[in-house]
């Protein structure tokens, strides 16, 4: 096995475009994952600092997680979460119309709501008080709200980006839109290969860099180097395909992807998730590859050669576990 923590192969971009479009999830790779770290320009600016330096830490990202408020139970997030302390003031990302001020049926917790034009949103949440008005204009940078507290008694800002709809299933993540450096620090490991046709993945994205999207893997035959599967795992099209039922959305083993994320806190170095792989044929001696890219595209990929059954590589921390 080999983890090159940098690598997009493009001997093997045929096998991953085919699968792509087998499994229904064609992405556009943009940019050249093995380059030096680079600021995303963004017209948007973070909604504590107002400027274009990321509000850190944080405490949640946006996709899969384990949810203080309900014991560590899987809960697949719509936003990010940034721990401020009450009454911080909150500042617009981008100029907009206020769609939302204070209660909000929809909402357990205050709520501002801005509408940028071009069917783009953006959720400010757990509010303790709003400082504007609908239909109110308000340009970038200005105070919008006034921080609060979550359900789990945390003071913080739960913050979301929504593209095409006000409805949740339109949430996107909010590091498509603002400003960070895209270091690509990303890793992806091939962590064990089972007998029944699984491939177990763990990635690491850092605390700094919550921009991880999608995880893809195609498995093709050693001997006749064919496409023998391919899978992939897109977090913002999992969110639009499930959150119309709640109770989907929630479920970690959807579409042969089970999804188990460890314990991420504001002190964590890393955001590391365990990916199994299911369902996959096993169909003799066979190359895996497999990718995790970011919301601009960019990639880090590991390959390993083996055959269904055959342990590749075990990790020193159980899966799903710290």
């Amino acid at each position: 096995m080999r983890n090159t923590g940098k690598i997009w192969n493009w001997s093997v971009a045929a096998s991953f475009l085919l699968a792509f479009i087998l499994t229904g999830g064609l992405f556009a790779f943009l940019g050249t994952p093995v380059r030096a770290a680079e600021d995303v320009w963004s017209p948007f600016v973070w909604p504590i600092s107002g400027t274009a330096t990321p509000d850190l830490p944080q405490s949640s990202t946006y996709g899969p997680r384990l949810r203080a408020s309900c014991d560590r139970c899987y809960d697949f997030h719509q936003g990010i979460d940034i721990p401020t302390p009450i009454s911080t003031t909150l500042l617009a990302v981008l100029t907009g119309t206020v769609r939302i001020a204070g209660s909000h049926p929809l909402y357990s917790d205050g709520i501002v709501q801005l509408d940028h034009g071009d069917k783009l949103y953006t959720n400010y949440i757990h509010i303790a008080a709003s400082l504007v008005v609908t239909g109110q204009v308000v340009g970038q940078g200005e105070p919008v709200a006034l921080s609060g507290v979550g359900d789990n008694g945390f003071p913080h800002l739960h913050f979301e980006t929504r593209q095409g709809s006000v409805l949740r299933q339109y949430a996107l993540n909010p590091y498509r839109y603002l400003p960070y450096t895209d270091s690509l620090r990303h890793t992806i490991a091939i962590s064990e290969v089972l007998a029944d046709g699984g491939v177990w993945l763990r990635v690491t994205t850092p605390a700094d860099e919550l921009d991880l999207n999608a995880i893809t893997l195609t498995v093709r035959s050693a001997i006749t180097g064919g496409l023998l599967a391919g899978s992939v795992l897109d977090y913002e099209a999992r969110n639009k395909k499930y959150l119309g039922d709640p109770a989907q959305i929630d479920i970690p083993d959807l579409d042969g992807v089970l999804i188990q994320p460890l314990i991420y806190a504001t002190d964590t170095p890393v955001y590391v998730v365990d990916f199994l792989f299911h369902g996959l044929p096993a169909l003799g001696p066979m190359y895996i590859d497999a990718c995790a890219l970011d919301v601009k595209g960019n990639a880090v990929c590991d390959e390993a050669a083996g055959v269904f059954g055959r342990q590749l590589f075990l990790p020193q921390v159980t899966k799903g576990e710290q």
